[in-house]
């Protein structure tokens, strides 16, 4: 199925999408980025994709890299959640970083013609250690999904 989406025209109908005003979200998991079969969207991500294989642990703390960002508009707390693996990726010249991870990009968004593209390295593999909370069992995960939905729909600043 992967194959089919992203290599042949399912992929060129996701770029014209995105191209012609669209928002796309590519979340981290063991058939992403690396595993993805990207090859025609891969352009619009805003990370480069280093090869396959490319989940790596991290086990430490998310940290906001840019305050005044619209994806982080009322996440107040001081205690950021946890990633314990990662796809190891390179933000791409361009885009922009909003959360990070023992010094990698956790999210980050670019623009891709008239539309908009969010990406997270972060996978939902492992369990978080005791006194820590996971990110996908962070309390203002929905808060921070919301908040990148709406700014892919471009109903958020910039």
């Amino acid at each position: 199925f992967r194959r089919v989406l992203f290599r042949s025209k399912g992929g060129r109908l996701m770029k014209s999408f995105v191209q012609s005003g669209g928002g796309l979200l590519i979340l981290g998991g063991t058939y992403a980025y690396g595993q993805g079969f990207y090859e025609a969207i891969e352009k619009m991500i805003p990370f480069q994709i280093k090869g396959p294989f490319d989940i790596r642990r991290v086990d430490s703390r998310i940290v906001p890299t840019n305050k005044s960002s619209p994806l982080l508009r009322g996440i107040t707390e001081d205690n950021w959640p946890i990633c314990i693996y990662a796809h190891d990726l390179e933000l791409r010249k361009g885009a922009q970083e909003h959360l990070g991870v023992n010094g990698r990009t956790f999210l980050a968004t670019q623009t891709f013609g008239k539309g908009r593209v969010a990406a997270c390295s972060g996978t939902v593999l492992g369990e978080a250690k005791r006194n820590s909370v996971a990110f996908w069992e962070w309390k203002q995960w929905p808060v921070l999904l919301g908040n990148t939905i709406l700014w892919l729909s471009q109903q958020s600043d910039k």
